[in-house]
């Protein structure tokens, strides 16, 4: 997942420009300390935001996924039950 959220363009560039990567040990994206100013730090957070916003977004698409696969092996009785679960799973209400 995180290659794919990295192969955005405009992540691509901000980790590149910046040279940030992601810091397994943390389980974050980081540069190197003596490389701190301003812009880079701003840089590292849009990115910690914009991946967060990635992980949560792909929940959802995969929640998504999973209710169609259930749909397809007849586990809705309705289309409109199964629109109800993905609405709900959309929204993160329960039903």
């Amino acid at each position: 997942m995180r290659e794919q959220f990295e192969k955005l363009p405009e992540i691509s560039e901000k980790l590149k420009q910046h040279g940030i990567w992601y810091n397994e040990q943390i389980n974050q994206y980081t540069v190197v300390m003596f490389k701190h100013n301003q812009e880079r730090m701003e840089a590292i957070m849009f990115i910690g935001g914009a991946w967060y916003a990635f992980q949560e977004q792909q929940k959802k698409i995969d929640e998504i996924k999973e209710l169609m696969n259930e749909y397809y092996t007849g586990s809705f009785s309705t289309i409109e039950e199964l629109a109800g679960e993905i609405s709900a799973a959309l929204t993160g209400t329960e039903d």
